[in-house]
């Protein structure tokens, strides 16, 4: 993360588990979040977000239907 923050990257696409969402939160370097939901119930499964002791409140930007039953969900922080 450090090399990210003295480079010239203005714009990357993170995807990984809590751990690196987790890092990259609370260096307060992500602030935009795409939840797809996949319409399939899962018994267990990895954490999304990483247990936090601050919260970050989100907007609401657009929420958009694909065939099948996915829905994406974007999100900027406040």
């Amino acid at each position: 993360m450090e090399h990210l923050d003295h480079s010239m990257i203005r714009q990357a696409w993170l995807v990984g588990g809590s751990a690196i969402i987790g890092s990259f939160l609370a260096g307060n370097l992500i602030n935009r979040i795409i939840v797809t939901i996949i319409p399939i119930l899962l018994g267990s499964g990895i954490p999304l977000f990483p247990h936090r002791q601050s919260q970050n409140p989100l907007k609401l930007e657009a929420c958009t239907k694909f065939p099948g039953g996915l829905v994406q969900l974007r999100y900027t922080i406040i």
